[in-house]
C-alpha cells in the first residue's frame, strides 16, 4: 500500500511541475494561427494568394461567430480542395496589404459558383456584407458580371482584414484573385470580345441551318439547328453570359441552366451524328443505342432540376463523358469505312471531346481553374459545329442527288432522257396558267418520226432505236434551255416553246427540224433519213383552250398522209371545234423524201 501511495505522490509532483507547460500549450492552441498577409505590390496587375485561413462551419455561422472563433481557422494552401455540401459553408480570412493607392478588386472567376459573400469594414468599423453568385439575381449583385467580383476599399489602413463566406453544392477550390480595377476592366473587355465573336459565329451558324431546314425540308438540318442553338445557350450559361443578359431574374434557372442545357445539347448531338453517319442502315444496333442515349438526355436534364446538386453533377459528368465517347467512336467508324463525311466528323469531335473532358474534370475539381478549362469548350464548339455542318452538307448532297435520280427515273424516259407524258402535261398546265394570269405566250408542238415503222421493219429494233436517238439529237439542236421536250409515244415527241407568240417563229422551228431530218448523216451516209411530221398550236389563239391540246394536235397528225407534201401544220382556232380539226391553208414547208 505504501508503495502505491508513494507512486501516486510522485506522479502528482510531476503533474504540478508540468502544469505551467500544459497551460501554455493549451493557450497556444486556443489562439488562432497567424494569418498570412497578401501583399498587393505596385505595378503588379493581378495577385493570387498562396495561403489563407480557412474554416468549414455550419450555414448559420455569422460574421460575429467567425470573429469570435479564431481557433476554428487553420492556415491552408490556396490550392486546397474543400468538399462542401448543403450543411457546410466555407469561411476564408485574409489580411490584405496594398503598397500603392490603387483601386483593387477581388474576383472569383467561376460563373457557376453558388454564393459568395464578402465582409469588410467601413469607415465606422462596421462589417459590411456584399453577396454574388447563382443563388442571387444578377441585378442584386454589387457589380453585374459573368462571375462574382467586388471592389475593395484598401486605403484606410496598411493591412485590411476581410472575410469570405463561400457556399457551393459540390467540392471546390476557391478561385480567389486580386486584380487592379484597370486590369479587371481590360480582362473583362477582352473576355467579352472573344465570347461575343464566338457566340456571334454560333448564332450565324444557327440562322443558316434554320434557313436550310426551311428550304430543303430536311430533318437532319432541323436536328442540327436544335443542337447548335442548345449548344450556344449552354456555352452562354456556362460562361455566365446568359445569367447576366438572358435570364438575370430567374435565380433557380441560372443555377441549373449549365447542366440542363449541356445534357440536352449532348442528346441532340447524338441524333445529329446518327443521321450524318447513316447508322440506321449500316449499324442498326449502334443506331438504337444512340437513339436511346439521346432520349435519355432530356430525362436526365429534367431530373437535374430537382436532384441534389452533388448527385446531379455526377450524372452530368457521366452523361457528357458517354456522349463524347460515342461521338468519337461513330466518327472513327465512319472514317474507317471510307465515308467522306468521316474526316469532317473526326476533325470536329476529337477536340470537342477533349474540351468536354477538361470541363468535366474542372467541375469535379480534378484540375485547377485556368483560361483553358474556362474557354476550351467555347473554342472547341466553335470549331466543331462548322465541321459537323460540313459533314451534314456532304451527306445532304448525296441524299438529294439520290432523290433527284429517283425523281428523274420516274419522270424521264430511259432511252432518250426526255420527260415522260405526265410531267410534260404538268409543264404545259403551268404554261397555260402563266398565259391566263400574265399573258405570257407559248407554243406547243407534237412531232412524229413518220418513217419510224418502216425503219423498224427494214432495219430491226436496233436501227429503230438509233433513229429515235438521232431524232432527239436533232431536236435538241434547236430547242433552248427554257423550252421543254418530252417523249409522248414510241416515235412521238412534244415540244413546249416558252415565250413564243408568233407563227413565224414556230414555222421556222418546224422548217429547220424537218430539214435536219432529211439531211444524211456525214459519218453514216447509209443511215435512213428521218421524216418529221409536226403539228403546232399557239396558246394565245385559243379562247378557250382545247380540253386536251396534245390530243388535238395528235388528231391533226393522224390526218396527215405518210407521203404528205405538207408535213407541218398549225392548228387553226377558227377551224377547230369539238375535237375535230380541219387543215388550214398552211403552206408546205418541206417535201418529204
Amino acid at each position: 500500500m505504501k508503495f502505491y501511495l508513494s507512486r501516486f505522490l510522485a506522479a502528482l509532483r510531476i503533474l504540478l511541475l508540468l502544469s505551467p507547460v500544459i497551460a501554455l500549450s493549451a493557450l497556444a492552441q486556443s489562439q488562432a494561427a497567424p494569418s498570412p498577409i497578401v501583399v498587393l505590390p505596385a505595378g503588379v496587375p493581378s495577385v493570387v494568394p498562396k495561403q489563407w485561413l480557412a474554416a468549414v462551419a455550419e450555414p448559420g455561422w455569422t460574421i460575429q461567430d467567425a470573429i469570435a472563433s479564431p481557433q476554428r481557422f487553420s492556415n491552408v494552401s490556396s490550392n486546397t480542395q474543400f468538399a462542401l455540401d448543403a450543411r457546410q459553408v466555407l469561411w476564408l480570412k485574409l489580411q490584405v496589404q496594398a503598397e500603392a493607392r490603387t483601386a483593387w478588386t477581388l474576383a472569383l472567376p467561376m460563373p457557376v459558383l453558388d454564393l459568395v459573400t464578402l465582409y469588410e469594414r467601413d469607415e465606422a468599423g462596421r462589417w459590411i456584407a456584399s453577396s454574388a453568385g447563382d443563388h442571387l439575381h444578377v441585378n442584386q449583385w454589387p457589380e453585374g458580371g459573368r462571375y462574382p467580383f467586388f471592389r475593395l476599399d484598401l486605403r484606410g489602413s496598411p493591412v485590411t482584414e476581410i472575410y469570405l463566406r463561400v457556399q457551393h453544392s459540390t467540392a471546390l477550390v476557391p478561385p480567389v484573385r486580386f486584380m487592379s480595377l484597370a486590369r479587371y476592366d481590360d480582362r473583362s473587355h477582352l473576355e467579352y470580345l472573344g465570347l461575343g465573336m464566338a457566340l456571334g459565329a454560333l448564332a450565324l451558324l444557327v440562322a443558316g441551318s434554320v434557313m436550310r431546314t426551311w428550304t430543303l425540308r430536311d430533318r437532319a438540318y432541323a436536328w442540327f439547328s436544335a443542337h447548335a442553338l442548345l449548344s450556344t445557350l449552354a456555352v452562354a450559361a456556362f460562361t455566365g453570359v446568359a445569367a447576366q443578359w438572358l435570364w438575370p431574374d430567374w435565380r433557380t434557372w441560372v443555377d441549373a441552366a449549365p447542366g440542363c442545357l449541356a445534357m440536352v445539347a449532348g442528346a441532340t448531338a447524338l441524333l445529329v451524328i446518327r443521321d450524318v453517319a447513316a447508322l440506321t442502315t449500316r449499324h442498326p444496333a449502334l443506331s438504337t443505342l444512340i437513339t436511346a442515349t439521346g432520349v435519355l438526355g432530356p430525362v436526365l436534364a429534367l431530373g437535374y432540376l430537382f436532384l441534389d446538386r452533388r448527385f446531379g453533377i455526377v450524372l452530368l459528368g457521366a452523361y457528357l463523358f458517354a456522349v463524347a465517347v460515342i461521338t468519337v467512336l461513330v466518327a472513327a467508324l465512319t472514317w474507317r469505312r471510307g465515308d467522306p463525311v468521316g474526316r469532317w466528323m473526326v476533325l470536329g469531335s476529337v477536340p470537342l471531346a477533349l474540351a468536354v473532358l477538361l470541363a468535366v474534370a474542372r467541375v469535379y475539381n480534378w484540375i485547377g481553374a485556368s483560361w483553358l478549362t474556362e474557354y476550351s469548350v467555347v473554342i472547341a464548339l466553335t470549331f466543331d459545329l462548322p465541321m459537323l455542318l460540313a459533314a451534314l452538307n456532304s451527306r445532304s448532297r448525296e441524299r438529294r442527288a439520290s432523290k433527284l435520280r429517283e425523281i428523274a427515273a420516274s419522270n424521264q424516259d430511259p432511252l432518250t432522257g426526255m420527260l415522260k407524258g405526265r410531267p410534260f402535261a404538268a409543264r404545259l398546265q403551268q404554261a397555260i396558267l402563266r398565259f391566263e394570269k400574265r399573258g405570257e405566250g407559248a407554243a406547243l408542238l407534237v412531232i412524229d418520226v413518220a418513217n419510224h415503222d418502216w425503219i423498224k421493219t427494214s432495219g430491226g429494233a436496233e436501227a429503230a432505236e438509233q433513229s429515235l436517238l438521232r431524232a432527239v439529237i436533232k431536236l435538241r439542236k434547236l430547242v433552248r434551255d427554257v423550252d421543254t421536250t418530252a417523249r409522248l409515244g414510241e416515235a412521238r415527241f412534244g415540244v413546249l416553246l416558252e415565250g413564243v407568240s408568233s407563227r413565224a417563229i414556230v414555222t421556222e422551228f418546224a422548217t429547220r427540224l424537218i430539214a435536219l431530218g432529211l439531211m444524211a448523216e456525214p459519218d453514216s451516209p447509209s443511215e435512213p433519213v428521218l421524216q418529221f411530221h409536226a403539228a403546232a398550236m399557239l396558246l394565245h389563239e385559243f379562247q378557250p383552250l382545247p380540253a386536251s391540246p396534245v390530243t388535238a394536235l395528235s388528231e391533226l397528225l393522224a390526218a396527215m398522209s405518210p407521203r404528205t407534201r405538207r408535213p407541218f401544220r398549225i392548228l387553226d382556232a377558227q377551224q377547230y371545234s369539238g375535237g375535230t380539226s380541219t387543215p388550214g391553208e398552211d403552206q408546205a414547208v418541206a417535201e418529204p423524201a
